[in-house]
């Protein structure tokens, strides 16, 4: 078992820089101060702060936290009395993966609190194991998380006699209860109600682990755990910062966030525009739900009270720099950090040769730049080209220790964790936008980054492809897919997940692809996203990508990239399958249908065989419409692709496609039945001579389940029990979940017998029930479809 501990919290010496210049936000403080206090029992709102780029919406936000967390620096003065108190924690949104997978941001939040959250962990815990099957020990951020983990290890095989709940006696023995002794998770695997639970929680298909699923599981943790405040209904505060990030398209799991934690937390989001939900649900422009706080610059007093704080003398020297900070009546918090930085590092020459009336951030950033001495200029224009930095690297690019404490007291130097640095994003655009020097400083820095990896996928590694990628993008992106279809193929999915961020600092998702490059690049992620089994997120995500991609392609210009992405669209949307299942199939047939027009009008045989044998796959499973039509339009398809594949050349996409004619020669309604059925058994056969259990074990297990539908239609229903039971074991040993349900409910629709290796006692009714409403539906679904196959 390994054990990886939580990243560290930033560094206190820069998060206390920043906030003892904080000055001002009254208005904000008087609120805060209110709701903190509102009685238990109160509704909670949402309380969204907006405003433009720089007015200070997350030094407000980490002046809150910091204070409540019980962190403030030494001579600040306090905002709220002790007893207001409580945790706070933030969910940086600039991180990528908060973004399009909450079940991340979920998780962030729980590593962020000093709490047990057993319920939580055991929800985590099983879907790890369910997603990972096969691939290893895996990485585990906090001591909980691992303890958690090797308790579904221990206990996975047990019987409901055998558990904890069960067992205290004889489990107080064993080497896990010595580790679990004085947990909460102990408590929880020995009580009866846990012991239920965990007999659910192993029942469960890894489908069924949904984001609403965990998010109940950790509020209702948090509820139970979290510090009391018997006179407060705050307990938690949860600071969402550069909610801009969502673009509109992933925010949904933060309404969910909000209906799970309001009853005990304050939710409290930062962003540039107001929030709009109200357009589609009125509840939310209800001022008692949804709190929305303009943010703007600072008044002329406080101006002059942060020069002050940050050591500028001289009533003249800040009255002319408060003037190039002024926007309207009030003035702009992150100019007035650069003027403070000015005022300490420029000469009185430099400072006197300063605009005298309002001036645009960029500007006053490049007459700053221009103004240092040569060797602090080039250092800063260094690391702006650097997605973030440490002090070694610092130390790369100048031998002077004293330059370290000065680039500590910028006020644009952003902590990202421990002893990891960043600027902020407006001077970077600035630096970057500078040509002079620039590829040739990201050859220097892929070197160093190179010299500092231990693995061609760790930390520094990334940061190498960053700045490959920066100067020969082609280059990169072919790396890039060799790693990541080198990950996936060894089922290292952690190592795939990783890599999948690399793409971040790039800022690929977050704006329109600027060429041919970028527009393949993020067809390419959106392949590997979509390919990374990380649930219905990341199959939106995929979406999303592929998306993106095709908006910025002209199908008259390009016709065979637009194809090419028509065509992942359509693998994305096969992929979903949360939402409507059948939209979602009848969307991937649009996009197939799509580029099978380009691919035929082109001549590309091949590129319109593969893309036929996937609508032909696409027609199989589509409800919509008539199931007949459906199923002779799959066959069709299949047929037409059969002209390109041969058992010689392509003996895998051959085979697919005679076992899909098969399956679908079962289906068809109408017509001559028996005639039908045997054409099935023939292209069941032809299959079989290429999908063998040595070579293929799961093409072989899906077939053996296909012709003991067959067998069971004709009456051949013990053949069909051992054929089903035997494609079970294959799945299961190959950890293949979707199946491994499927297959299980058609055995139970079988009358199995005592002795089949599905049948256990269930826990109690009312929990199961509860908790199994995923499979309930995917039970009743199979009974209809066999409804329908014998009523045929």
């Amino acid at each position: 078992m390994q054990i990886r501990l939580p990243n560290a919290a930033p560094s206190s010496e820069s998060e206390g820089s920043l906030l003892r210049h904080f000055v001002g936000r009254q208005a904000q403080r008087e609120r805060f101060q209110k709701l903190l206090a509102m009685p238990s029992g109160s509704a909670l709102p949402l309380v969204v702060v907006h405003g433009a780029t720089g007015s200070g919406k997350s030094l407000l936000g980490r002046r809150v936290l910091t204070e409540l967390n019980g962190a403030l620096p030494d001579r600040i003065a306090p905002w709220f009395p002790c007893e207001l108190r409580c945790p706070a924690v933030l969910l940086d949104l600039r991180q990528e993966a908060l973004v399009h997978d909450p079940l991340c941001a979920l998780q962030a939040l729980r590593d962020s609190l000093e709490i047990e959250c057993p319920r939580f962990d055991l929800a985590m815990a099983w879907r790890h194991r369910l997603q990972e099957q096969g691939s290893g020990p895996g990485l585990w951020r906090t001591e909980a998380e691992a303890l958690a983990a090797e308790a579904v290890e221990e206990l996975a095989d047990y019987g409901p006699d055998e558990l904890p709940s069960a067992q205290p006696a004889r489990f107080a023995t064993t080497r896990l209860a010595g580790l679990l002794r004085g947990t909460k998770l102990g408590e929880w695997l020995q009580s009866r109600e846990g012991g239920d639970d965990f007999l659910v929680l192993r029942e469960l298909p890894v489908s069924a682990f949904s984001y609403r699923l965990v998010l109940e599981r950790l509020a209702d943790d948090l509820h139970k755990n979290l510090p009391k405040r018997p006179s407060g209904a705050c307990r938690l505060l949860v600071v969402l910062d550069a909610f801009e990030r969502t673009n509109g398209r992933e925010d949904a799991w933060v309404r969910e966030l909000y209906e799970c934690l309001a009853p005990f937390s304050l939710i409290l989001v930062l962003g540039r525009e107001r929030l709009d939900w109200a357009k589609h649900d009125s509840d939310w422009g209800k001022a008692k739900v949804c709190e929305q706080h303009p943010l703007s610059g600072l008044s002329a007093d406080d101006a002059e009270h942060f020069l002050t704080l940050s050591g500028v003398d001289g009533d003249t020297l800040r009255g002319s720099l408060c003037a190039l900070c002024q926007q309207g009546q009030t003035y702009d918090p992150q100019a007035l950090g650069l003027c403070a930085d000015m005022a300490r590092t420029l000469s009185p020459k430099a400072l006197s040769e300063l605009p005298t009336t309002a001036t645009p951030f960029a500007a006053l950033l490049e007459h700053f730049l221009r103004a240092l001495p040569h060797d602090d200029r080039g250092l800063i224009e260094q690391l702006a080209l650097v997605p973030h930095f440490d002090r070694e690297a610092v130390r790369a690019c100048t031998m002077l220790a004293s330059r370290w404490d000065w680039l500590q007291a910028l006020s644009f130097l952003e902590p990202v964790e421990l002893d990891w640095y960043t600027f902020s994003a407006p001077v970077q655009e600035v630096v970057r936008a500078q040509k002079t020097r620039k590829e040739s400083e990201h050859e220097t820095w892929e070197r160093h980054w190179q010299g500092r990896s231990k693995r061609d996928t760790d930390r520094f590694a990334a940061l190498a492809w960053y700045h490959a990628w920066c100067r020969k993008p082609e280059e990169a992106l072919k790396l890039w897919k060799v790693l990541a279809e080198r990950e996936r193929s060894a089922e290292q999915r952690r190592g795939h997940a990783e890599l999948l961020a690399w793409w971040e600092p790039t800022g690929l998702e977050r704006r329109k692809p600027a060429n041919k490059i970028e527009v393949e690049a993020l067809s390419a992620l959106g392949v590997e996203v979509g390919l990374s089994q990380l649930g219905a997120a990341s199959q939106r995500r995929a979406i999303w990508c592929q998306k993106a991609a095709l908006n910025a392609v002209d199908e008259k210009k390009s016709p065979q990239l637009w194809a090419a992405i028509q065509n992942q669209l359509g693998d994305a949307y096969t992929r979903l399958q949360d939402g409507d299942r059948n939209q979602n199939r009848a969307r991937a047939v649009a996009c197939y249908e799509s580029a099978l027009r380009i691919y035929t009008k082109l001549e590309l045989p091949q590129q319109a065989t593969t893309v036929r044998g996937r609508l032909g796959g696409a027609y199989l499973e589509l409800a919509h419409g008539s199931r007949k039509e459906n199923l002779t339009r799959a066959i069709s398809c299949h047929q037409a692709s059969l002209r390109i594949y041969t058992p010689e050349k392509f003996p895998q996409e051959w085979a697919a496609a005679q076992s899909d004619m098969g399956y679908a020669y079962t289906e068809l309604p109408g017509g001559n039945r028996d005639a039908n059925l045997a054409q099935a058994r023939a292209y069941y056969e032809a299959a079989s001579r290429i999908y063998t259990e040595e070579s293929h074990p799961i093409e072989w297990a899906v077939l053996q389940e296909r012709i003991s539908i067959l067998e069971w239609l004709q009456g051949r229903k013990d053949e069909a029990r051992l054929l089903l039971e035997r494609a079970l074991e294959i799945f299961q040993h190959h950890g293949d979940l979707e199946r491994i349900e499927h297959a299980q409910n058609t055995l139970q629709l079988w009358e199995p017998t005592p002795t089949s290796p599905i049948h256990r006692p269930k826990p109690q009714v009312a929990i199961f029930l509860v908790l199994m409403v995923p499979v309930a539906f995917a039970l009743w679904g199979a009974i209809q479809l066999l409804l329908g196959r014998l009523h045929g």
